[in-house]
C-alpha cells in the first residue's frame, strides 16, 4: 500500500479540473468523504477505490499499491509500433489481437502481451504457408 498521503496526491491529480462535487456525486460518494481520500486522512474501501479506478481509467494498482510499476502497463501502440509486428500486422490481424488484449487482465506485464502477439502471428503464419502449400499442390 502507498503511504497515505502518496495517494491522496494521486487521487487530488486525477481529478484535474474536476469539482470535488462533481466526483464524488459520479462516484456515490460525498464531498467530505472524498476530501478525506485526497488529504490522506482516510483510505477508501476495495468496493471504492475499483469505482475510482474505473472512473479515472487507471489500474487500482496504480493509485493505491506501492508495488505498482508503471512500466508494466503496456498500450495497444506500444506493442504495434515494434518493427516486428508492424511489418506484419494487417488491419484485419490488429483488431484481432487488440480483441484479444482487451480481454486480457490490465495488469498483464508488457513483456506477456509482446509473448502473446508473436504466438499470434506465428500461428497466422503456418497457417498462410500451410494454405499456400495445400494451393501450390492443387497446380
Amino acid at each position: 500500500m502507498k503511504k497515505i498521503d502518496e495517494i491522496g496526491s494521486i487521487l487530488t491529480g486525477l481529478r484535474g479540473d474536476r469539482t470535488k462535487e462533481e466526483v464524488a456525486c459520479d462516484l456515490n460518494i460525498s464531498v467530505s468523504t472524498l476530501s478525506a481520500y485526497e488529504n490522506g486522512e482516510r483510505v477508501p474501501r476495495d468496493e471504492v477505490k475499483k469505482r475510482i479506478g474505473d472512473y479515472y481509467g487507471k489500474p487500482v494498482q496504480y493509485i493505491f499499491n506501492s508495488g505498482y510499476n508503471k512500466n508494466m502497463e503496456a498500450t495497444k501502440e506500444e506493442i504495434f509500433s515494434e518493427k516486428e509486428f508492424e511489418e506484419r500486422i494487417t488491419e484485419e490481424m490488429k483488431e484481432d489481437l487488440i480483441r484479444m488484449i482487451e480481454s486480457i487482465d490490465d495488469f498483464t506485464p508488457i513483456c506477456r502481451l509482446r509473448t502473446l502477439v508473436k504466438d499470434y502471428l506465428e500461428k497466422k503464419d503456418r497457417k498462410n504457408a500451410a494454405n499456400t502449400d495445400q494451393s501450390m499442390s492443387c497446380i
